[in-house]
């Protein structure tokens, strides 16, 4: 069985409200190796994201997502995340990170354009287009991941 991380190390905001939550990795071994926690650390964070977008796509359903910043140069970390997510995510070859998406939104909340769709389209072309590929080690693994956390909340 694989390591598995719950990336609370400083409580959780959302969807769990719960500031009081910390980290955890679990099922750790001697076998395990650096790449072995690395992988988990990745597949942790990615799982506390679909937490979240669970609650947002049950409000706005959406079919893809704008992925920035640095970690946004690694096609290991894109296709992870768009496996978990089962979301499109879509990389601009901008540099400049959380303020490139948040200036997207500005614009359309400021009426430059009338609504993200169309926002959307003044990303460049060249931009690196990751597919969600279905896995079902990561479908295991977000249930897994699910009944930690609630597992641990149960026992604090």
């Amino acid at each position: 069985m694989s390591v598995l991380f719950l990336p609370h190390l400083a409580g959780e905001r959302s969807p769990h409200l719960d500031p009081d939550t910390r980290g955890a990795l679990v099922n750790l071994s001697l076998a395990h190796t650096q790449a072995d926690i690395t992988r988990a650390v990745l597949e942790g964070v990615a799982f506390s994201l679909r937490s979240a977008l669970e609650v947002i796509s049950a409000i706005a359903p959406l079919d893809q997502l704008l992925a920035t910043g640095g970690g946004a140069r690694s096609h290991i970390w894109l296709q992870i995340l768009a496996d978990i997510l089962q979301t499109k995510l879509i990389a601009p070859k901008a540099e400049e990170g959380a303020a490139y998406g948040a200036a997207i939104l500005a614009m359309v909340g400021i009426g430059v354009y009338p609504n993200l769709e169309t926002a959307l389209k003044i990303l460049p072309q060249d931009s690196n287009v990751v597919q969600p590929q279905p896995n079902l080690l990561y479908e295991a693994g977000f249930k897994r991941y699910k009944l930690l956390y609630d597992t641990l909340k149960a026992v604090r």
